[in-house]
Order: structure tokens, then sequence, then C-alpha cells
């Protein structure tokens, strides 16, 4: 982590109740290792940007992500491409 090998935090959770994606020790562990901002990118921001099929900066370059908000015939996110809908 400290060398700059991992971009973000996820989980495989899929409900709430069997799996239920859990982050918020994962994300005070990176918090107490590379501070508060980069828990943020890392749970937060690099996340939002791959689902809003945005380019994500590697840790180094990082930046705070701001969520775009779609527009009316913006043309296909990620997840259409990739199932088709």
């Amino acid at each position: 982590m400290e060398e700059g090998r991992i971009d973000l935090v996820a989980s495989d959770g899929h409900d709430t109740r069997g799996r239920p994606p859990l982050l918020s020790r994962a994300r005070d562990h990176v918090a107490r290792r590379l501070g508060e901002e980069e828990a943020k990118a890392m749970v937060l921001w690099r996340p939002a940007a791959i689902l809003a099929n945005q380019p994500v900066a590697p840790r180094r370059e990082s930046r705070r992500f701001v969520m775009p908000v779609p527009q009316a015939g913006a043309g296909e996110g990620f997840l259409q491409r990739l199932f088709g809908r």
C-alpha cells in the first residue's frame, strides 16, 4: 500500500444480510497508514470515477473526483456497453 500499488478498496458484498459491503474497517486501516484524504479516495472517489466511466488517476496523481451530472443522450456508460442494455 505504501508503495502506491493499490488504487482503490472495494467489497464483493452482494446483499445486506449474507455478504454486506462492509468497508469501514478497511477504510480505517488505510486512513491510519496513508491519511484520511487517501482513504476517502480509495473507497469513494476512485470507485465513483469508475462507475461514471471516467478515467482514474493513479494514487500519486489522484485528485478528488466530482461525480458528473448525467446529461440526456450523453451516450452509453460502462455497464451499458458491458452488458448491452
